[in-house]
């Protein structure tokens, strides 16, 4: 990781969105060697699968909304346009 650090993106002078922890990005990077994955189908495989999130060092406390479930709204709203 004394190789690779140096050569990692920092946040610059303009601000922006701070870059993910080396050794998550690294440890997802051999999830998606290891089992042939791209960069959606790891995405996808992240949620989806405790031990390899537990692995890449993720947490996540609740379920991720897709844009699809954004733009059906409410539940209650979507149920209401078949009845």
């Amino acid at each position: 990781m004394g190789l690779i650090t140096p050569h990692y993106p920092k946040t610059g002078s303009k601000g922006g969105r701070s870059p993910n922890p080396l050794e998550m990005m690294l440890r997802i990077y051999f999830l998606q060697n290891r089992y042939a994955l791209n960069d959606p189908m790891a995405e996808d495989t992240l949620y989806d699968v405790t031990a390899m999130r537990s692995f890449a060092g993720l947490e996540m406390t609740t379920p991720p909304v897709t844009s699809f479930a954004l733009a059906l709204g409410p539940p209650t709203q979507f149920l209401k346009s078949y009845v």
